[in-house]
């Protein structure tokens, strides 16, 4: 695998995993998986506990494309932003996105206390900073779109006031 020129590789960048076994003759499952990123993963263990057979196919080795380049957070905010995920999905549609990623991260917590796996999984708070992009009225308009969605609890701040907590 090789590494990018990064100041904090990922962790999936840093491990090296074995390399899936080729696929060398006709086989049959109830389902094909293509990616074995962390989704594609997921999805397989999933299907595997409740009984499917299951064939899990990439071109690289696990957790090597995409998921090699993500922080390994876990958010039910989309990349797109929410103002821009309703104006793409309208309201009821970005509700069910959220949703879905809000079951992700519950079901990936479930799996890492059933499965006993010791991977340093926790809960924090979650911020969003402006960028040389953009201006205080894109947060204004995120902060707006996030409340339409039911995010009770969001808030505009000058600065976050919580990274001694993060620390711990």
């Amino acid at each position: 695998m090789q590494l990018h020129h990064q100041i904090n590789p990922s962790y999936w960048q840093t491990v090296s995993f074995p390399p899936l076994p080729a696929l060398r003759r006709d086989r049959s499952a109830d389902v094909c998986i293509v990616g074995a990123g962390i989704a594609g993963l997921t999805t397989a263990y999933v299907l595997l506990k409740n009984g499917f057979k299951v064939i899990l196919l990439d071109k690289d080795t696990l957790g090597n494309n995409e998921t090699a380049r993500t922080s390994g957070h876990l958010s039910n905010v989309l990349d797109e932003g929410l103002t821009q995920l309703i104006s793409t999905l309208g309201e009821e549609s970005a509700r069910k996105a959220i949703a879905s990623h809000t079951d992700a991260m519950e079901l990936i917590e479930k799996i890492i206390q059933e499965e006993k796996i010791d991977c340093d999984f926790k809960r924090v708070e979650g911020y969003l900073y402006l960028s040389p992009e953009t201006n205080k009225d894109y947060l204004n308009q995120e902060l707006h779109s996030a409340r339409k969605l039911g995010f009770s609890d969001v808030e505009l701040q000058a600065s976050p006031t919580h990274f001694a907590d993060l620390e711990a």
